[in-house]
């Protein structure tokens, strides 16, 4: 018997919108989300309940993110596309995770990706699990919703392009020349002394121990 033809990445997603439950990453004007085809794939371990919108931190986080590091056309996917609470399979797969196998594997064959990055040690142990095939070429970035958490990784899109094995595009011009703005002082004087300077306000602020 001759095995079926390969589906298109159009045709892999139509079948994910068909299935109750199951999503994909959304594209945006500079963001091709699960459509992106260049082989580059950053791949989440499940999408959670939340409804994720354009304002949501975490979409904000990731998808800008994509766009300074001049990754707007990478492949962004889930391992299992049915959504649930956050990290679940941390408690167990889903019954129907082989299914969910074998369409992320077509995801594979198709792009060929030469570099997978995955959001999250929790996908990360998965995909050296449960698809050792990726296992020279799996990278390893902090998750958005670790990136939306304060106080938040300024520097989250050089993590996404040093993981992803690609230098982020120049400045434009104006924008390499311009020179930082000065923090504002405030300036307490009193008689018979001099200018005493004095930082407005400062932070202790601490990024959390450990990142998802």
């Amino acid at each position: 018997m001759h095995s079926p033809p390969p589906r298109s990445l159009l045709d892999l997603t139509a079948h994910i919108d068909a299935q109750p439950g199951w999503w994909r990453f959304p594209a945006e004007p500079a963001v091709q989300g699960f459509m992106g085809d260049r082989s580059i794939f950053f791949v989440g371990d499940q999408p959670s309940t939340n409804p994720w919108p354009r304002t949501d931190p975490g979409r904000r986080a990731f998808y800008d993110g994509l766009v300074a590091a001049g990754l707007g056309d990478a492949h962004l996917t889930d391992l299992i596309k049915v959504r649930g609470r956050a990290s679940a399979s941390r408690d167990g797969l889903p019954a129907d995770f082989q299914v969910h196998l074998a369409l992320f594997r077509e995801e594979l064959e198709l792009l060929k990706p030469h570099r997978v990055v995955a959001l999250g040690r929790l996908c990360e142990q998965l995909l050296r699990a449960h698809v050792p095939e990726v296992a020279d070429k799996l990278a390893y970035v902090e998750h958005f919703a670790y990136a939306a958490r304060p106080p938040g990784l300024p520097d989250y899109a050089v993590r996404l392009a040093r993981a992803a094995g690609v230098a982020l595009p120049p400045l434009p011009a104006d924008a390499a020349t311009a020179r930082p703005a000065r923090p504002a002082i405030a300036l307490d004087v009193k008689p018979g002394q001099g200018l005493a300077c004095t930082p407005r306000s400062t932070s202790t602020s601490r990024r959390p121990s450990s990142p998802p």
